[in-house]
């Protein structure tokens, strides 16, 4: 069965005959990504896991992304990204979803709109993208309390060492039905001229989201987990999400951390607090980690041959009024490139949750592997 995501099913009807007209112009950049991940995860990642559940294992073609990148001309450019994915907690049900659809204008270097489907500026790890990212999943943090793609417009100001993002989204998801977000992300890179440039961020989000049924529910950065941290469920009125990042370069190394917290109101006029944060170090043994350009980290192009080590601590507490979880997380990855398309990935993830909890059996760590290849 193939199911086609509805946030996006307008998109597809609407833009699939331009982007096949598309694929036979002359300003076009095609790229094609596939990830395919294989997990074991000990009972504290499986529901209702008693004393006598074994770990599971579980394989999954995590993406089939397409990317098409047409240039009008100098200051007029659009991106179509369709994936695809068989997800194992989903019985291997196809899933069909437009990624990025948006056209942007960028009339001087220093200025950038654009409209369509975008990710909100809201975020590091999630506007870094699972194709740059060092680990194969995004921290706790990260997955709770970031929104990721959504309808709207957006402007970006930049210049070698600042930007600033403001952008208007509608929210249409599998568990919120209508609502709008203002979302904002300010950056600056503080010793730029060095070799060790120090990044700064902050963003904030307001999200207005009335008589819709709220809950944070995260798998612990293994994919194929089931939903064993959560928050209380309540209906919410609005949301604001606030964030800070810091980070830096040295040398093979670098250096990233973000800190989260979420205000939501509930409709009867309760409110609820819920934080998280991440802290990670990675390095690369025989080429350079990268740099940051434009508010976002961007690593060492065409490795091969290399290999890169990465730590990551990670918690989020999702209990306020004596209800809900907290949890957090140790991660420890090998990534080997062995060729500037191709790469192998392993994580070893060790977690501790406390709190309101859907198992009897919190033990048991997560190996994950990813091979992924640009074609």
């Amino acid at each position: 069965m193939i199911k086609v995501s509805p946030m996006n099913k307008y998109l597809y009807i609407l833009l699939t005959p331009f982007f096949f007209t598309l694929c036979h112009a002359n300003n076009v950049k095609w790229s094609t990504r596939i990830m395919i991940d294989a997990d074991q995860a000990g009972a504290f990642y499986q529901k209702d896991a008693t004393d006598s559940t074994n770990p599971k294992t579980s394989t999954e073609l995590a993406s089939l992304k397409s990317s098409l990148k047409y240039t009008f001309n100098q200051s007029f450019d659009s991106k179509f990204q369709l994936d695809i994915s068989r997800p194992a907690n989903d019985d291997h049900e196809t899933k069909i979803e437009w990624k990025d659809v948006y056209l942007r204008w960028h009339p001087t270097g220093h200025l950038k709109t654009q409209v369509g489907q975008f990710k909100e500026p809201l975020g590091h790890d999630r506007l870094l993208g699972s194709g740059d990212r060092m680990t194969i999943e995004a921290s706790m943090a990260t997955s709770a309390f970031t929104p990721g793609r959504s309808l709207g417009a957006g402007v970006q100001l930049q210049d070698q060492t600042k930007t600033i993002s403001v952008g208007i989204f509608d929210i249409q998801d599998d568990d919120i039905n209508h609502g709008y977000a203002l979302t904002t992300r300010t950056t600056t890179s503080m010793f730029h001229s060095t070799k060790s440039p120090v990044h700064l961020g902050v963003g904030y989000s307001y999200r207005s989201m009335p008589n819709n049924l709220f809950q944070i529910k995260e798998r612990g950065e293994v994919n194929t987990a089931d939903n064993i941290i959560r928050s209380p469920r309540f209906y919410a009125d609005t949301q604001q999400i606030a964030n800070f990042e810091l980070g830096t370069v040295l040398n093979r190394f670098w250096l990233m951390s973000e800190f989260f917290t979420t205000q939501i109101h509930q409709e009867d006029g309760s409110e609820w607090l819920f934080s998280g944060f991440y802290l990670q170090v990675s390095a690369s043994l025989f080429g350079d980690a990268g740099k940051f350009k434009h508010g976002i980290f961007k690593p060492a192009k065409h490795r091969s041959n290399d290999i890169e080590w990465v730590i990551r601590y990670s918690g989020i507490s999702l209990k306020d009024n004596n209800l809900g979880s907290e949890a957090s997380s140790t991660l420890f990855g090998l990534n080997y490139y062995f060729k500037k398309q191709t790469s192998f990935m392993l994580n070893i993830i060790t977690p501790n949750i406390s709190g309101n909890v859907v198992n009897t059996n919190q033990t048991g760590e997560a190996i994950s592997l990813r091979f992924k290849h640009i074609f």
